[in-house]
């Protein structure tokens, strides 16, 4: 079970699905939420940028560089 969130951010990820990485960027989970918001760097697009924006101030510091990472790659 815990490797299906996973798999499925790499399949968002693969097809640029920024509205299920969104969802998935707020998951329970901090890896999941870490590598939805890798995937949203990939993403590019408007939705994505507004979604990492909010996060680079989450109290989670992995959020925070996660989420200042993808930006950069933006």
């Amino acid at each position: 079970m815990f490797g299906d969130k996973l798999a499925k951010v790499q399949k968002l990820t693969e097809k640029k699905k920024t509205e299920g990485l969104t969802e998935l960027a707020h998951d329970k989970r901090e890896d999941v939420r870490a590598a939805a918001i890798a995937g949203l760097g990939k993403c590019g697009d408007d939705m994505a940028y507004n979604t990492l924006i909010p996060l680079i101030h989450d109290p989670q510091a992995p959020i925070r560089v996660a989420a200042i990472k993808a930006l950069g790659e933006m």
